[in-house]
């Protein structure tokens, strides 16, 4: 979900740029979103981490699943990239 939500904030903030300086602020506000989400994933990842480690007793479902959540908190953690270059964009060309 998460991932997604950011999808399109991504897609409409992409969109936006074709008139930066008319749509600065509006893109500022889904990269604010972006960012917004990005922490709660950091949330939602070190809780579900802590779960996983206190509940799982097969060490290789153990693996499996650290492994799943570690490559979603990497895709999350992209969106901030993206999101700071898009911030870095605006500030540039606005």
């Amino acid at each position: 979900m998460i991932s997604e939500t950011n999808t399109m904030n991504f897609v409409k903030a992409t969109a936006l740029l074709k008139d930066i300086r008319k749509n600065h602020n509006e893109i500022l506000e889904c990269t604010n979103r972006i960012l917004t989400y990005e922490s709660h994933g950091d949330t939602l990842y070190r809780s579900e981490m802590s779960s996983l480690f206190k509940t799982e007793k097969d060490p290789i479902a153990l693996v499996k699943w650290k492994d799943i959540l570690q490559c979603l908190e990497d895709t999350i953690d992209q969106t901030k990239h993206i999101s700071d270059t898009l911030k870095g964009v605006v500030m540039k060309y606005a």
